[in-house]
């Protein structure tokens, strides 16, 4: 989990920096310099601050978009996978305190942040008897 807590950060902190940088490029930058050239009639001029609403929506696109890129679809994909595991069969949503019983009864081993399979064969049965029919 401490990738994915790391991910998170990253996702979190890389999506303001976008945020930021989209809103202040597009609302206050591009929009004013635009703006002029636009026809009267055109929507963006009937909006009451048009600069704030471009910015707004730049920035919320960007920080988005950065902040997947930069870890979000990994956070995304990791929940994902762990609810689908803990609906489809008989691991729960905590695998950690079940990995360290593991770890406990000898049956695996604690290298870094993840866990080894001390036995081929063991890591075959239990793949071969909990194997997720598609």
């Amino acid at each position: 989990n401490q990738g994915i807590r790391q991910s998170l950060v990253n996702g979190v902190g890389i999506g303001a920096v976008g945020f930021l940088l989209g809103a202040i490029a597009i609302g206050f930058i591009a929009v004013p310099l635009v703006l002029p050239y636009l026809p009267p009639e055109s929507t963006i001029h009937a909006m009451p601050h048009p600069e704030l609403s471009a910015a707004a929506i730049a920035g919320l696109l960007l920080g988005i978009i950065t902040g997947m890129i930069r870890g979000g679809w990994a956070v995304l994909q990791h929940v994902a996978v762990r609810i689908v595991m803990a609906l489809a069969g008989p691991v729960p949503l905590a695998v950690v305190p079940l990995l360290d019983r593991a770890v406990d009864l000898g049956l695996m081993r604690r290298v870094g942040g993840g866990y080894l399979f001390l036995h081929r064969t063991f890591q075959d049965l239990l793949a071969e008897r909990y194997a997720l029919s598609s």
